[in-house]
C-alpha cells in the first residue's frame, strides 16, 4: 500500500465539511484528512 499526501497552501484550506463532501463524492479513493490539513490518498498496490 501507497500513499500520496497533498499539502495545500494556506490560502486553500480544506476544512473538515469540504473533505467530508469531498470523500462522500469520490468514495471508491480511499483517503483521510490530516490534523495538519494535509490530504493523504492510500493507493492499493496489487491483490
Amino acid at each position: 500500500m501507497y500513499a500520496i499526501t497533498l499539502t495545500f497552501p494556506p490560502t486553500l484550506k480544506l476544512t473538515p465539511e469540504a473533505y467530508e463532501q469531498l470523500a462522500i463524492a469520490n468514495r471508491e479513493v480511499p483517503m483521510e484528512l490530516t490534523a495538519k490539513g494535509e490530504l493523504v490518498i492510500i493507493l492499493k498496490i496489487g491483490k
